[in-house]
């Protein structure tokens, strides 16, 4: 496949890509099934850290809805190391409002031996620090902090590092979040198209749609949305047609704030 002008930069390293924190892929492997990223996430933001022993391949775990009883995330068994070199592993997930049961086995039934523990985050706040002293489950239940066990309705709320504003009316600005380059791991910022722009940068749509101010593209992309992909502060990419697929509710909600609403100007209708 014929690599634009940009991709081309970042792919042969001529151009730096900013800093994203990615999920190591081999840690993907390891779970048959995964959860899709969105682009921003409106639910809970799970993670866990979890330091297996030699015999990871004792070792899954589940999380389970305990309101339909569906489990939604999946891990494990990981390898079997003859030498006691196991391997940290990490995982993150957006997971919708609700209630969850985390569920952690081991099919020998002795628990994570040695220096195995594991630690579970929603939104960043520990929930459970374990030091794998169990036998052959433990389990730990969660829900979003802003709901009950009961079905009330919930209210999401956008990523905490993105305070809601006035949004401007009116005004052609390049967008906040960096264009994502999954394939290749990387991603640029409006400022460093900036930088760039005297190298054809501006001659890719994506690029035109993300960076109108920068591209001097604004008399065709200041009231329609950003094309391209891209990642939030949480590492997340989205974009701005998944997030037109959400309900009309959360999509408001994600309009009032200046950094997504400058992006998706269409979705939010900056021009109406």
């Amino acid at each position: 496949m014929k690599l634009s002008y940009l991709s081309f930069l970042l792919s042969t390293g001529s151009l730096a890509p900013t800093a994203l924190a990615y999920s190591n892929e081999s840690q993907l492997n390891d779970s048959p099934a995964r959860m899709l990223q969105p682009s921003l996430c409106l639910g809970i933001d799970f993670g866990l850290e979890l330091q297996i022993d030699r015999f990871g391949d004792e070792i899954t775990w589940a999380i389970t809805n305990e309101d339909t009883g569906d489990e939604v995330l999946i891990g494990g068994p990981y390898e079997y190391y003859y030498y006691n070199n196991a391997t940290l592993i990490e995982e993150k997930a957006c997971l919708d409002h609700g209630c969850y049961e985390f569920v952690i086995y081991d099919s020998y039934e002795d628990g994570l031996c040695s220096d195995g523990y594991y630690v579970l985050t929603v939104d960043g706040n520990i929930i459970r620090e374990s030091n794998g002293n169990y036998t052959s489950t433990e389990s730990t239940s969660f829900c979003s902090p802003t709901s009950t066990p009961t079905s009330a309705p919930i209210t999401p709320t956008l990523d905490p590092t993105l305070s809601p504003t006035s949004p401007p009316v009116g005004v052609c600005v390049d967008s906040t979040f960096p264009i994502a380059y999954t394939e290749l791991k990387s991603s640029i910022s409006c400022e460093m198209v900036s930088a760039f722009v005297s190298g054809c940068l501006c001659d890719e749509s994506n690029v035109r749609s993300h960076c109108p101010s920068t591209c001097d593209s604004c008399e065709e992309y200041s009231c329609v949305d950003s094309t391209a992909t891209f990642y939030t502060p949480r590492g997340f990419a989205g974009s701005c047609a998944l997030a037109g697929g959400k309900d009309p509710d959360d999509i408001a909600i994600y309009c009032k704030n200046d950094n997504f609403r400058n992006m998706c100007r269409g979705l939010c209708g900056v021009c109406d």
